[in-house]
């Protein structure tokens, strides 16, 4: 579901023909077939990848049929929501996405950048959350986090989190539709905890299994065995003191790990003591989106 009726300021107001038959939301980008049923763009594309009928009538239906429903488009984009920020703000859905880049609470949270054209960033997905696994020198990310240089916490940075996009939250195959959208306005990123342990082997094993993705090779904590961590982890007086599955390492003993999983792994595995700095998602929030 890309908005659901509950989420505007008049639910009671909105009839049935500007909600979809598939999602059961208020129509996104609404597409309509030959044979006349419509549906959000997203769901509709990704019901054809399973299906070649219509999921009302079972009409043929291919992606070639379907076309804009501008006038319902500009009805449904034009219903009042509230900011999920509670800041106060009220707007049209389609101005939601501008209002998260400025909102005076949002501000303070999480980051929201706007950024036009392509992103210049690879995504990975990790435990069904989307994450920036590295940007691209030329890409706009790049360029924004240059005119933001000594400003850490407002730049783009590996393993944050996508929340959103134009204020609307969603599961990683949505927010990748709402990414490429070309009238996107803003994107919603949550700054993962940065955690760091110091381990001493005294001859055991390290007790850790790890993998890695290319092109980005960040190293991803998949679980721990008995040895040197898991030691650690069981004295530790706080879970912020302990390494877990799905941390992601970015540091050794000063030096980075990020892009150079071949030059780390032989290092934890002959090394004998470590401070091991790494990321851990957030997985909670102080406002819900």
């Amino acid at each position: 579901m890309v908005t659901h009726v509950e989420d505007f300021a008049d639910p009671a107001g909105i009839t049935d023909e500007l909600v979809c038959s598939i999602c059961t939301g208020v129509f996104f980008d609404p597409q309509v077939g030959r044979c006349g049923h419509r549906f959000c763009g997203f769901c509709i594309e990704q019901w054809l990848k399973r299906s070649t009928h219509c999921p009302l009538c079972r009409a043929e239906l291919k992606a070639e049929d379907l076309a804009e429903c501008a006038e319902i488009r500009e009805q449904c984009d034009g219903l009042q929501m509230a900011c999920s920020w509670r800041c106060g703000w009220q707007g049209r859905r389609d101005e939601v996405g501008e209002h998260m880049v400025n909102c005076p609470v949002g501000y303070f949270v999480d980051l929201t950048v706007q950024l036009d054209g392509p992103l210049g960033v690879c995504f990975e997905i990790l435990d069904g959350v989307m994450l920036v696994g590295c940007l691209h020198e030329e890409g706009h990310a790049s360029r924004y986090n240059q005119a933001h240089q000594g400003q850490e916490d407002r730049q783009i940075q590996i393993n944050d989190q996508v929340l959103s996009v134009d204020g609307i939250r969603g599961d990683p195959p949505l927010l990748t539709y709402l990414l490429h959208r070309p009238k996107r306005k803003s994107i919603t990123l949550r700054h993962p905890e940065e955690l760091a342990i110091n381990i001493a082997k005294r001859g055991k094993k390290l007790g850790i299994d790890l993998s890695w993705s290319k092109p980005n090779g960040i190293l991803t904590v998949l679980g721990v065995k008995p040895g040197a961590i898991e030691e650690n982890n069981s004295s530790a007086l706080s879970p912020s003191k302990q390494l877990r599955k799905l941390d992601r390492i970015i540091e050794i003993n000063g030096m980075g790990c990020v892009g150079r999983p071949d030059f780390v792994v032989p290092l934890l595995a002959g090394g004998e003591e470590f401070v091991i700095k790494f990321h851990r998602l957030r997985r909670n929030s102080v406002c819900s989106l």
